[in-house]
């Protein structure tokens, strides 16, 4: 079961990391210098957001010209999403096989979300949909009760590699996050 049944709901939203977390300027300038970098540096012309939340990134993207969609577990998130790229957001699960392939599969803080037990499943699902994983995730924040699977990033780095793919080291995901790591197969 992902995220051990924690509800990805308003309140959650309006009280992530301590703040809240919506369609505002804060955050839309966030997302759009995210996409900025992505279509700079790896030129998708495909792109799924894994925990797209509100879509913010696929907006972004879009704007920008990328053929770009998302998936979140949260029936509240993918209702936030503006209402002309709803039909590029959908209530999914990882836990689930992706449907189509992309150019490059995005998911940032999404990961440490999913019972360890299940990350060999993730992984592989998103394995299977893109030769070009993005992914951020937090090796330290221990102190989020929706964090089942902190770890540091050579797990990762191990996990992906079952499947063929590798860090590209030469590649700077700064703009992310410090600790974002993108994988080729």
């Amino acid at each position: 079961m992902e995220a051990k049944d924690i509800s990805y709901d308003s309140f959650y939203y309006k009280n992530y990391n301590g703040n809240s977390y919506g369609r505002t300027p804060v955050w839309l300038e966030f997302f759009d210098k995210i996409s900025e970098n992505i279509i700079k540096t790896l030129q998708p012309r495909t792109v799924l957001d894994v925990g797209c939340a509100y879509g913010l990134l696929v907006e972004t993207l879009r704007n920008r010209g990328v053929d770009a969609f998302g998936i979140d577990v949260s029936e509240h998130a993918i209702q936030q999403v503006r209402t002309d790229l709803r039909d590029y957001c959908s209530v999914s699960s990882i836990l689930n096989p992706l449907e189509g392939r992309y150019d490059l599969i995005v998911s940032i803080e999404v990961i440490e979300h999913i019972d360890e037990k299940d990350c060999d499943q993730v992984i592989k699902n998103l394995c299977l949909a893109s030769d070009q994983i993005l992914i951020a995730t937090t090796p330290d924040d221990f102190d989020d009760p929706t964090h089942f699977n902190v770890q540091p990033p050579l797990y990762w780095v191990e996990r992906f590699s079952q499947y063929g793919f590798e860090p590209d080291i030469t590649f700077d995901a700064s703009f992310l996050t410090p600790y974002a790591i993108l994988f080729k197969k």
